[in-house]
């Protein structure tokens, strides 16, 4: 037992003075089973280290990857999340299936958003004269304008449905058709827009298995006629200043087209009275003044030669400034809309239901000629 004690005893004397030379000795002083060994033993530990750092690298790449919402960046801006519609054409928004919630947005990116999202698509199925399921087709004619009114009523005058409430068959349609736009019932709206409004009264024509009607024509036939009670002024003789008749005879009482006339380059408004005062013989500009408070009013451009660029972003009548919103443009067969939001303008197509910010390589929509030009009452 003492024998077996004093064995043990040496051995691990030795294995104690074997590591303590190995610390104070260098690497080439040990033997080859050893210097073996540490290297297997710094390889294990430096494949752990490695795989430890992969690790940690593969997290905060997963991390940079896909952050939280709200997670701001390392320059302190916040992500934004694009569609892969988005990142492959930025100028074209298709419109959403349901609406995002984004936060810290402000009022015109709400407006706007909400716009994009009540765009029409062109084409209805309707109920007309009994008939179940009549295939309402062409309404480009109307479909923007009552986008536009929509929109008015909606974002920039909440009161004037309240204001124009009365017992008129008109408005309280014009609040029904407003109400099914808010629930993007576009079918409803346009139906009650063709039996209430415009009264049509053709009968429909069967097309590929199905009844059908038109509205294939002009804007004023469907749409701009009924609205145009809305800006009914008197026209004021105006032309010398000296002259008796200046500013005091009445040329019409009961007038309600406002025309724009390109004259010289310059876009101007016209009223198409030319002649010349009998007293002074100078020409006359006939001067507008409205017959009650006029909350926006709708301007046809004359002749095919005004385009959306030339149209003023503000006009001034009767002491009042109305503020540009959008235009109708007319190519063959088919109308757009541009929308002005802040100084962009974004192009509305109804047969692709999409919208598209314009920029001046979109050269086409340059060089379509504006047809009516919808402009709102900016309160003084």
């Amino acid at each position: 037992m003492r024998n077996k004690r004093r064995k043990l005893l040496e051995l691990t004397s030795e294995s104690d003075s074997d590591s303590d030379s190995e610390c104070e000795s260098k690497p080439g002083g040990s033997s080859k089973d050893e210097q073996l060994e540490d290297k297997s033993k710094i390889k294990d530990s430096s494949s752990l280290l490695k795989a430890q750092l992969n690790v940690e690298s593969n997290e905060k790449n997963d991390i940079h990857e896909e952050p939280e919402k709200g997670i701001p960046k390392p320059d302190g801006k916040k992500q934004h999340n694009h569609s892969a519609l988005e990142l492959n054409d930025r100028n074209s928004i298709p419109i959403p299936e349901k609406k995002k919630k984004i936060k810290h947005k402000t009022v015109i990116q709400d407006n706007l958003e909400d716009f994009i999202k009540n765009v029409p698509k062109w084409s209805a199925i309707i109920n007309y004269k009994g008939m179940k399921d009549v295939f309402l087709r062409d309404t480009c004619t109307i479909d923007y304008h009552l986008l536009g009114l929509w929109y008015y009523v909606r974002k920039i005058n909440h009161g004037f449905l309240f204001d124009e409430s009365s017992e008129e068959a008109f408005e309280k349609t014009l609040e029904e058709v407003i109400i099914k736009i808010d629930n993007n019932d576009w079918d409803l709206a346009r139906e009650l827009w063709v039996k209430n409004i415009i009264k049509y009264d053709v009968s429909p024509t069967k097309r590929l298995k199905r009844f059908q009607i038109s509205l294939f024509g002009s804007e004023f036939e469907f749409f701009i006629q009924f609205v145009l009670k809305y800006q009914k002024h008197e026209l004021l003789q105006s032309c010398d200043q000296i002259c008796s008749k200046n500013s005091q005879e009445i040329i019409s009482k009961e007038s309600e087209h406002i025309y724009f006339k390109k004259k010289n380059g310059n876009v101007i408004l016209y009223s198409c009275y030319t002649d010349k005062c009998k007293e002074c013989r100078k020409h006359i500009k006939p001067k507008i003044k409205f017959h009650d408070k006029t909350n926006f009013i709708y301007i046809q451009s004359l002749k095919d030669d005004i385009l959306i660029q030339e149209i003023p972003k503000e006009v001034k009548i009767d002491n009042q400034t109305f503020k540009f919103f959008y235009s109708t443009v007319h190519k063959p067969g088919h109308f757009l809309g541009i929308f002005d939001f802040k100084n962009n303008l974004y192009a509305v197509d109804d047969i692709s239901q999409r919208v598209k910010c314009l920029e001046p390589r979109h050269v086409s929509y340059f060089r379509i000629p504006t047809s009516i030009s919808f402009y709102y009452l900016i309160e003084n």
